[in-house]
């Protein structure tokens, strides 16, 4: 009998010798584990295995709690803290990294890890290694559903993940999601299996139902908004560069704050960048539909462009949002054949433009005509529905039950 038979044998036997009940102790592996445990569980849990703190400050923590809201039964496993541990989504949070242990010592570890869990479902968002080898050995061990959701490419442009463990995820998984349909296409060819597309979805309070219009006085100043993070250091160096001397005015309000990164506000006000921090969403929503304007840095696939991985399959998930709740035309800045630059002339939501300040400023002027606006805030309006987060957990776990999409609501999305 194979180990992980063994495994998902001894599993077995924990749940039914006792009832549900929060692990012992704290599951050893080769660097160490935390989990905090909010109170016993009374029924069936769902576990969410990814890169780190599922919060409000990065696009997958915002669109996690969107969907499943505080998570009262779901279990997350994540291999790092990147956010000083700040997390209030789901009833157990467990930092689990592998380091250099065995296949054996990862089994052992999830094997503690459920415990007297009844684990009905596993989700899997990989970014690491350790997240791929915790989802297979979840999958191998309860025999649990896993649905494997690719929101950012660490394989087919970027080596974080080794292709054998990705395979056996992949292989495993009775559901195969990608963020974009350049990820899904370059995932379908390397692994030679289907995948479905899942956008970023919106949330429905903030969905557009008509096409709004831009402050007069904002339009006529060339006065837009940069919202999120920004990945590439970079991406920043360059959009300032072409904004510095263009006429053009950003405020950027972003949640994230990009710990990765050396902020200069100085700097960044110098050029016509002023950051403005984080926003209430209702407050965001009126500040974009109110904007002429979001520009989107995005990569070049040139020399220093550390994040090309990024650039090329990942849709940020401003873009979505952006069209959902407000439809402002977004100018994507960067190389044509990124996923957002490619996302937005597919659906006509706005313009791209190199690094280049007289591109850049003919952009900015060319999405500030009443034509431009019109049509452009037009098509996002009619795309929103297409683009909104109401009943997509359902949709998830009906569709991983399936086997296949429930339904055809991102059959917009598919146009090419």
């Amino acid at each position: 009998m194979t180990f992980e038979a063994l495994a998902r044998l001894a599993a077995s036997r924990d749940r039914l010798a006792a009832p549900p009940q929060p692990p012992r102790g704290e599951p050893p592996t080769a660097t160490g584990s935390t989990s905090a445990r909010l109170g016993p569980f009374h029924g069936p849990v769902d576990v969410i295995v990814t890169l780190c703190e599922l919060n409000g400050r990065h696009g997958t923590g915002v669109l996690v709690q969107r969907l499943f809201g505080a998570g009262a039964s779901i279990v997350t496993v994540r291999s790092r803290d990147l956010y000083g541990g700040e997390q209030d989504f789901g009833a157990r949070r467990t930092i689990l990294a592998h380091g250099e242990a065995t296949r054996a010592e990862v089994f052992s570890s999830i094997l503690d890890l459920v415990a007297g869990l009844q684990v009905r479902r596993i989700l899997a968002i990989p970014y690491k290694h350790d997240d791929v080898r915790s989802a297979i050995a979840l999958k191998a061990i309860t025999g649990a559903p896993l649905l494997t959701w690719i929101m950012d490419d660490q394989n087919v442009e970027a080596t974080e993940i080794p292709d054998a463990p990705l395979r056996e995820l992949l292989e495993r998984s009775e559901l195969r999601l990608a963020i974009s349909a350049e990820m899904r296409g370059a995932y379908q060819s390397k692994y030679g299996l289907s995948f479905h597309l899942a956008p970023p979805a919106a949330p429905p309070a903030h969905l557009l139902r008509h096409p709004a219009a831009a402050d007069a006085g904002r339009l006529a100043a060339r006065h837009g908004l940069v919202v999120g993070n920004i990945w590439g250091e970079r991406w920043l160096d360059d959009l300032l560069e072409a904004l510095r001397g263009s006429g053009v005015a950003l405020d950027w309000h972003s949640a994230g704050g990009c710990p990765w990164m050396k902020i200069d506000e100085d700097r960044l006000a110098a050029a016509g960048l002023r950051l403005r921090g984080h926003l209430p969403e209702p407050e965001l929503v009126a500040a974009l539909r109110a904007s002429p304007f979001v520009v989107v840095p995005s990569g070049t696939f040139e020399g220093e462009d550390s994040h090309r991985f990024v650039a090329r399959l990942s849709l940020p998930s401003r873009i979505p949002y952006v069209a959902a709740t407000s439809g402002t035309p977004v100018v994507v800045v960067g190389h044509p054949e990124t996923a957002a630059a490619r996302f937005v002339r597919r659906h006509d939501l706005g313009v791209v433009t190199p690094y280049d300040r007289r591109a850049f400023r003919a952009a900015i002027d060319g999405v500030c005509t009443a034509e431009a606006q019109a049509r452009h805030r037009a098509a996002a309006a009619a795309l929103a529905p297409a683009l909104s987060s109401a009943g997509m957990a359902s949709w998830l776990w009906n569709s991983l039950a399936l086997g296949r999409p429930a339904d055809d609501r991102f059959a917009p999305l598919e146009r090419t």
